[in-house]
């Protein structure tokens, strides 16, 4: 498993964009964050959640919770979660 500090050209490249954990941001349907917010992190204004025991524990958990998906749904994921998508037409928009 990778760590925060192996993560970090994967944190540079989600800065550039809006990935699908922020869209709810930015369409001002996430109760624990902003769209004003989010443009703050994204320039740089604030800085960025740097995670906590919770979300470091998500990072863990997340090949089970994927194994645990494709056991339920009979759906095969690709690709580790390392991986960097970005549209072809709109290059702000991100994801892995």
């Amino acid at each position: 498993m990778a760590t925060i500090n192996e993560n970090a050209q994967w944190h540079n490249l989600r800065s550039k964009g809006i990935g699908g954990s922020e869209i709810t941001s930015v369409l001002g349907l996430n109760p624990y964050e902003t769209p004003y917010a989010l443009w703050e992190k994204k320039t740089g204004r604030v800085e960025s959640f740097a995670g906590n025991k919770f979300t470091e524990m998500g990072n863990y958990l997340e090949p089970v919770v994927a194994q645990i998906f494709e056991d339920k749904t009979g759906l095969e994921l690709y690709g580790s979660g390392n991986n960097h998508y970005t549209h072809p037409e709109y290059s702000f928009c991100i994801g892995t």
